[in-house]
């Protein structure tokens, strides 16, 4: 299925391969709109992406929108989304980021930043970029980006900049746990119609959460 995702800070668009309505007509609808409720659409900094099958054989592009760039990949909310979804290009961000941080704490340590500080630092600074929104994306990447993410967490270690060997697939699961407990807190402060599941089987709703 191929889908538009238009973005501009105050927009966006979703729109199906087969509608009844087409991207074109959207578009101008919620320009309408903006210009009756005086706001203003900037098209300058929208961007379409289209997202597709990998390997497809017989790739047929929607048309291009008018005044609107289509791209290959975008960063949203500081994530970078590819029209595969494989977020290949956000794991080499990362990557390039963490090695730069490295650096940086290298650099404190010879200014005699003490080891506990570095630590912390790296805590910080690093490990938190690979944790960000972890969960949306950590389930995408293929074998390829988790051995560079693993590198990195290893070299982490042979830096000392911490105590244990981390994994990947650990920090994807911690992250899955996490959000898992934030979902079960929300739903305890209502009435939901997920309790009576939650209350029957709490693993079952476990793993559909953290799959």
């Amino acid at each position: 299925m191929t889908t538009l995702y238009l973005l501009t800070y105050l927009l966006t668009l979703l729109v199906p391969e087969n509608s009844d309505v087409s991207a074109e007509s959207e578009i101008a609808h919620i320009i309408s709109w903006s210009e009756s409720n005086k706001l203003k659409i900037n098209l300058a900094k929208c961007k379409e992406l289209v997202f597709e099958r990998p390997n497809l054989k017989h790739e047929i592009s929607p048309c291009t929108l008018p005044n609107v760039v289509r791209v290959n990949s975008v960063k949203l909310l500081d994530v970078y989304l590819d029209h595969t979804l494989c977020f290949h290009e956000h794991v080499e961000q990362i990557a390039r980021n963490c090695n730069q941080r490295f650096y940086l704490l290298q650099q404190l340590r010879k200014q005699g930043l003490s080891d506990e500080c570095l630590k912390i630092l790296f805590h910080a600074i690093v490990l938190s970029k690979i944790s960000y929104a972890l969960s949306a994306w950590g389930g995408y990447i293929n074998i390829d980006n988790v051995g560079c993410l693993n590198n990195v967490l290893r070299k982490a270690k042979r830096y000392g900049f911490t105590d244990s060997l981390l994994t990947f697939s650990q920090l994807l699961e911690q992250s899955n746990e996490h959000y898992y407990s934030h979902v079960l807190c929300a739903l305890s402060f209502f009435t939901h119609c997920l309790l009576h599941v939650l209350e029957k089987n709490n693993s079952q709703l476990h793993y559909v959460f953290a799959s």
